[in-house]
């Protein structure tokens, strides 16, 4: 690698250096510099105009090492970014004219092109250099007295421009929540806890208290299939990328097990209804159930539509003993259609309402507009009922007159 260098040699090689800058000026020039310094709040695109780039060096020997004793300066753009407060910077690159840029990271970058990540701490600041890629466009290579080798470069390189988007990702942001599948778990279901973050968390560790359980667990995801009916206490501990301790918790509420009472039992034994009526007549419904239940019980009927789910009639029953009992409903629909419908039936037990799928029930009603009377074809029956009772009686009043 070439190095600048003061000249105080040979006032000889001061006259060949004055030569050779008048020879370089017969080439055509650098462009002006697009050189500046700003911060990644300041800038949303980068441009470099095509330009040339030269070099001249001087060496003793051939092997000896070059100094540099002229040059232009190079075109750049140095984009610095100050952190608010602790976080992660993140750049991107994005080429609208040529090739990507060529690109220089201070200390802590993780390059994966396009996009520069770095994490940072409150008020530090970085930067990230942007130049135009040089390519070799043309040299030259001559001895002099002395035997002194100067060398002379000219690069180029083409127009570019692009996009410089960033984002910085603080660590007051991170958001770290507790979620539990199902919601509403029943004893001896599988339960699955697991956490949700918009950062990297790790070393997760879970806490699950209660119903005389004190369970410690270091894994990113919990799953538990033994739980008794009752309360318990969920949390979850983690480290985000910036060494900042996370806790989420939640309150965990686990129903008791979904079984039907021992040696009950309530089955459906008839339904009636209209299967076909006219728009908004009455259509009578009654559904008849028998029961066998050795303790008193609770049980709901409950009629909906299939079609929008509207509860249409509910009511509860007191079951006991052997029996049957009955549901109806008085069913009024006022527009033409196949409408279906559905018994529910459920009973109560720990102070909820379980549904007896086995009992469950739908029925479907056609309504149809009535039918007109046809008309007979012929004459009107009035007037010619009028015209023959006229006519009999005209030949009546005759035949007495002739008599």
């Amino acid at each position: 690698m070439a190095k600048t260098q003061s000249w105080d040699h040979k006032s000889l090689k001061l006259l060949i250096s004055v030569a050779l800058f008048i020879h370089l000026l017969n080439f055509i020039p650098v462009n002006a510099d697009e050189t500046g310094n700003c911060t990644l709040n300041q800038l949303t695109l980068y441009n470099f105009t095509s330009g040339y780039y030269n070099l001249v060096t001087l060496a003793e020997s051939k092997t000896a090492e070059p100094w540099i004793i002229h040059q232009n300066h190079k075109k750049y753009l140095n984009l610095s970014y100050t952190a608010p407060t602790r976080g992660n910077l993140e750049v991107r690159i994005k080429p609208l004219e040529g090739s990507y840029p060529y690109i220089e990271l201070g200390e802590g970058w993780n390059p994966d092109p396009p996009s520069y990540t770095r994490a940072m701490t409150q008020n530090e600041t970085t930067w990230f250099l942007l130049t135009p890629p040089l390519v070799l466009s043309d040299t030259n290579t001559s001895r002099v007295v002395d035997g002194e080798i100067i060398t002379w470069e000219i690069y180029r390189w083409p127009d570019l421009s692009g996009m410089v988007n960033f984002t910085f990702f603080s660590s007051e942001d991170v958001e770290f929540n507790l979620l539990i599948h199902p919601v509403s778990p029943r004893q001896n279901e599988k339960i699955t806890f697991f956490t949700n973050s918009n950062a990297k968390i790790r070393n997760i560790t879970w806490t699950l208290s209660g119903e005389n359980l004190d369970w410690i667990n270091k894994t990113n995801i919990l799953e538990a299939t033994n739980l008794k009916s009752g309360n318990y206490s969920v949390s979850v501990q983690g480290i985000d990328e910036f060494n900042t301790t996370h806790i989420s918790h939640r309150e965990l509420h686990v129903k008791p097990p979904v079984n039907n009472p021992s040696a009950f039992d309530l089955s459906l034994f008839s339904i009636s209804h209209p299967e076909s009526v006219t728009p908004g007549e009455l259509s009578p419904l009654t559904a008849t159930f028998d029961y066998t239940t050795p303790i008193c019980i609770d049980v709901k009927f409950t009629l909906t539509t299939l079609e929008t789910g509207e509860i249409l009639k509910e009511t509860t029953r007191i079951l006991n003993g052997t029996g049957s009992t009955r549901f109806t409903h008085d069913l009024i629909t006022e527009k033409e259609g196949i409408y279906h419908f559905k018994i529910h039936v459920y009973y109560k037990t720990n102070q909820e309402w379980i549904e007896l799928t086995q009992s469950d029930t739908s029925f479907t009603v056609i309504v149809n507009e009535p039918e007109n009377p046809a008309k007979i074809p012929g004459y009107n029956i009035l007037p010619v009922s009028a015209g023959i009772l006229l006519l009999i009686i005209t030949r009546i009043f005759k035949d007495k007159r002739n008599n």
